[in-house]
């Protein structure tokens, strides 16, 4: 599928379009051969998630959520309940709606999402909304309602078995519930202003995004270097934070995200050569882009306009 090569070379708008043609293509075959699920299936939920990955990268919200809702319709609770091994292999998909939603610092629709009454079978969903919730009340300043969500959160990752949930090369239980663990414990803490106990967590997130297999979308959607980029920037760290976005850049080239973080990273004239550059990409990048992106995280309060920063240690 040729959105693989786009996402190597950062053409995001590329990789949306493509998929939005394999969805069309996907719907209209099973219109006409209706059939039960399959290993085909599995390739059409895919083509959903990979939109909405590359649209989060390309800083569309609307493309994003409607690719979510287009997940949720297809991975409807009467199919999912079918056949007692398809939430091994299919509910995981169901976190993408929560994971958008803190991409695009969406914190009131997040704490209005409703928890799945049967927390089992959506068990990757619930953990989800579990973290987004936590990442949402910390936002909002309300840290012990966070916490009370980071322990509800746990209690679900903590028992949880590998084959429990699986997407294609990864689990939930080994590395997508683990990086969220990490980035839930770093923001919390940034809340809470312990900020060396934020980068130590943070670290952890990305040298675990780091050490995941490989998998095309990811299977952590949002790459933590741009949470704890955006962090250090906010405090003033503008070095490390800059070596940050530079290896994001890396992974997932010219993405809005970390090209409009490095640019507020770059001030001087030693740097002038290289923020001519990032300007020019960023110029391109948000072309594609439906949001302002006034940081690469909305955990960054100050930059995202919904509160001020904390003080340091």
């Amino acid at each position: 599928m040729p959105s693989h090569l786009d996402i190597q070379v950062g053409d995001y708008s590329a990789a949306m379009q493509a998929n939005r043609e394999a969805i069309s293509a996907d719907l209209r075959q099973l219109a006409r051969a209706p059939q039960r699920f399959s290993i085909y299936s599995g390739y059409v939920v895919h083509n959903m998630e990979f939109l909405a990955w590359a649209a989060m990268l390309a800083g569309n919200k609307g493309a994003a959520l409607a690719a979510a809702g287009q997940i949720e319709t297809f991975l409807d609770e009467a199919r999912l309940a079918s056949n007692p091994m398809l939430p091994a292999f299919f509910e995981s998909y169901l976190a993408t709606r929560p994971m958008v939603l803190v991409r695009f610092g969406l914190w009131e629709e997040l704490l209005s999402l409703p928890l799945p009454e049967d927390a089992q079978l959506y068990l990757s969903r619930t953990l989800f909304l579990r973290f987004g919730r936590a990442l949402a009340f910390g936002a909002k300043g309300d840290v012990a309602a966070g916490r009370a969500e980071q322990a509800a959160f746990a209690a679900l990752l903590t028992p949880m078995e590998p084959d429990t949930r699986r997407k294609h090369n990864t689990t939930v239980a080994e590395h997508s519930g683990p990086i969220a663990a990490a980035v839930l414990e770093a923001e919390l803490s940034y809340r809470e202003g312990r900020l060396e106990a934020s980068w130590a967590a943070l670290a952890d997130a990305v040298a675990r995004y780091d050490a995941m297999p490989y998998d095309e979308p990811a299977g952590y959607l949002m790459p933590p270097r741009q949470t704890y980029a955006a962090l250090l920037a906010e405090q003033g760290r503008l070095e490390r934070a800059a070596r940050l976005y530079e290896e994001d850049l890396g992974t997932f080239p010219k993405n809005v995200w970390s090209l409009a973080g490095l640019r507020l990273c770059l001030a001087g004239e030693a740097h002038a050569p290289r923020l001519r550059e990032v300007e020019a990409a960023l110029a391109a990048a948000e072309a594609a882009a439906d949001v302002e992106v006034r940081a690469s995280c909305a955990c960054a309060l100050e930059s995202w306009g919904s509160g001020r920063r904390p003080a340091p240690e």
